[in-house]
Formats: structure tokens, C-alpha cells, sequence
């Protein structure tokens, strides 16, 4: 393994013996260069995943939206009379939660009231229903 050695010339000091050789000074101002392009790369690619990340969020009309649309469609899936929802949305990852309460409509339940838990993937997907207990 070669070292490097150093020897000054000229008021700077030479850097030879690693395959190279440059005053200190000049490879300084490159590695100054290097590092600002990196920085100014490394801000560039920030900023425009920062501008990214702003451009999809969602506004406060837009989640009203979304919940009222999988709450009509898991009211519409639970088929319950007089179904409403009780409680949610719960939001997950890629899932909402609802639950809902109505009249079975079923004429062997004689208009029990039932509560359902309905499962609703979005932005789209077919919403699942469970009985709660």
C-alpha cells in the first residue's frame, strides 16, 4: 500500500505517491467543488420530493369525500333499514372502519335492531361486512 508524502513547493504544500499529485490548495478547492455539488444536488433532490410530497396531500374537502363515499357504499353493503353509522371513520393505512346500526331486514329477526363493522379498502376497492357484536 502506497503513502502519501507530502512536500511543500511554491507556498503550497504537494500531495504525490497515491496516484496523484496536487497542491493541497487545488485538491481542496476540488473536494470544496465536489461538496457542493453534492449539497446543491442533495437540496435539489429535497426540494422536489418536498414539492412532491405537497402536491398529493390531500385537502380537508377531499377526505370529506372519501368518507362519505365508503360510508354510502358500506351503508348500501350492510343492507340494513335505517342503517347509519354509529361510529368512524377509523382510518388505517389503506382501510377505513365503520360502524353501523339498523334494522335487520330479515322477517325472521322481527325488526331487531343489528350493528355491522364494515371494512372499506380505498381510494377504491369492495367494502366488507361483519357482524359486531
Amino acid at each position: 500500500m502506497k503513502r502519501a508524502s507530502f512536500r511543500q513547493h511554491e507556498n503550497a504544500w504537494l500531495i504525490a505517491g497515491v496516484g496523484y499529485e496536487c497542491k493541497i490548495v487545488e485538491c481542496v478547492g476540488e473536494r470544496i467543488f465536489t461538496m457542493r455539488r453534492i449539497i446543491t444536488g442533495s437540496a435539489f433532490i429535497f426540494a422536489a420530493l418536498s414539492m412532491v410530497g405537497s402536491a398529493s396531500a390531500s385537502s380537508p374537502d377531499a377526505w370529506q369525500v372519501l368518507y362519505d363515499t365508503t360510508a354510502h357504499a358500506c351503508l348500501k353493503k350492510s343492507e340494513l333499514k335505517k342503517a347509519r353509522v354509529v361510529e368512524g371513520p377509523l382510518l388505517f393505512s389503506n382501510t377505513i372502519l365503520y360502524k353501523i346500526k339498523g334494522v335487520w331486514p330479515q322477517a325472521h329477526m322481527k325488526g331487531k335492531t343489528g350493528k355491522v363493522y364494515c371494512l372499506h379498502p380505498y381510494p377504491n376497492g369492495e367494502p366488507e361486512i361483519v357482524d359486531a357484536p
